[in-house]
């Protein structure tokens, strides 16, 4: 299972250091039953006003370090999260009043390629393939 999320929000759920990391992700298909370990999908579109317009999001929550327009990835996997509760309300600094994903124990994985997909989906690769992450260790 995948979870696409769009750029550069999944760059802030995968690589921005506690306690500024994203964990909240907005979903507003209610209810959401999935609870559980899924892998992180970087759509490949990236419109740069939308990229921006996040970016500034990021640093009015006290994020300093933010990724690059030109180099971000875009149009496979590129991390893991466990999802533990679909909410409407939440104390998250990233709550913007929409319904969201609580998100845990984010982990970037290596870039690899696959098909868009929206929301949750099952993502194609080869039947051997596994994430590095810990979880599958």
């Amino acid at each position: 299972m995948a979870l696409s999320i769009p750029g550069p929000w999944w760059w802030f759920v995968l690589n921005v250091p506690p306690p500024w990391r994203k964990d909240v992700q907005s979903h507003r298909q209610t209810p959401c039953h999935f609870r559980g370990w899924c892998l992180v999908h970087a759509p490949s579109v990236l419109e740069e006003t939308a990229f921006r317009a996040a970016c500034a999001f990021a640093r009015e929550r006290g994020v300093s370090y933010l990724p690059d327009f030109k180099t971000m990835r875009r149009g496979g996997i590129v991390g893991m999260v466990k999802v533990v509760d679909h909410v409407e309300r939440h104390p998250s600094r990233w709550f913007s009043g929409k319904p969201v994903l609580v998100l845990e124990r984010a982990e970037p994985e290596p870039f690899r390629p696959c098909k868009d997909g929206a929301g949750f989906f099952e993502p194609e690769f080869a039947p051997n393939w596994k994430p590095k992450g810990k979880v599958y260790a």
